[in-house]
């Protein structure tokens, strides 16, 4: 399926994004960053209120370039933003790529979930947590509270089942982070490709992952 979008078949691709993680800059303290390499988008830094109109440009600027790399998306400080910007994403029918020394987490999973296929590379760190609004949790909220609905209407929009939504809210506060395993990934359909990813124990994917966030 990525071969018919890109033209050159997945290995190229993943030769191809080896070589921009390795040369693009890891910005987990700086806002949000959308350039061109290549025949790419590459993507770093925190997602901020600045966003949706750096998406739009870039998109706008560039219709030609089918493929987001998230290589450094650590999360967002504005999750209206965030959701703004990757509905743009999808509205796109853009592809969204995590390397394997790639990281996304919390906003930066949300927007790699916009994209119309989603590959997730062997080594890469997806992490996902609740939101929190001041001293309450997401699950401090009632079910029916509509303070889920944006997350949950984004979530039908992007086609994830509504169970990761409320799955997000119970693995880990929002101080803290959960890093996710293949199955986890499968079983919430956050990729169209089919990894063939080793076994990895929970202890050495925390390792990686909370040394390369």
């Amino acid at each position: 399926m990525l071969r018919k979008i890109i033209g050159s078949g997945l290995a190229t691709c993943v030769i191809l994004v080896g070589l921009l993680q390795a040369t693009a800059t890891l910005a987990a303290d700086r806002p949000f960053s959308i350039k061109v390499q290549g025949k790419y988008f590459v993507a770093n830094g925190v997602i901020d209120s600045r966003t949706p109109g750096r998406v739009a440009k870039a998109i706008g600027d560039r219709p030609d370039i089918r493929i987001l790399v998230l290589n450094n998306v650590p999360g967002s400080a504005d999750d209206a933003a965030n959701l703004q910007a990757s509905l743009l994403i999808r509205k796109a029918g853009l592809t969204t790529i995590v390397p394997a020394k790639g990281l996304i987490s919390s906003g930066g999973t949300d927007m790699f979930l916009a994209g119309k296929q989603r590959i997730i590379e062997k080594g890469a760190c997806v992490g996902v947590h609740s939101w929190a609004a001041g001293n309450k949790q997401g699950a401090d909220f009632p079910d029916s509270s509509s303070a889920h609905d944006g997350y949950l209407d984004y979530y039908r929009a992007v086609g994830i089942p509504s169970d990761f939504y409320w799955f997000t809210l119970d693995v880990a506060d929002a101080d803290e982070m959960h890093w996710m395993s293949i199955n986890e990934i499968k079983q919430f359909r956050m990729v169209t490709n089919r990894p063939k990813h080793g076994a990895e124990s929970e202890n050495s994917r925390y390792a990686r992952c909370d040394r390369r966030g």
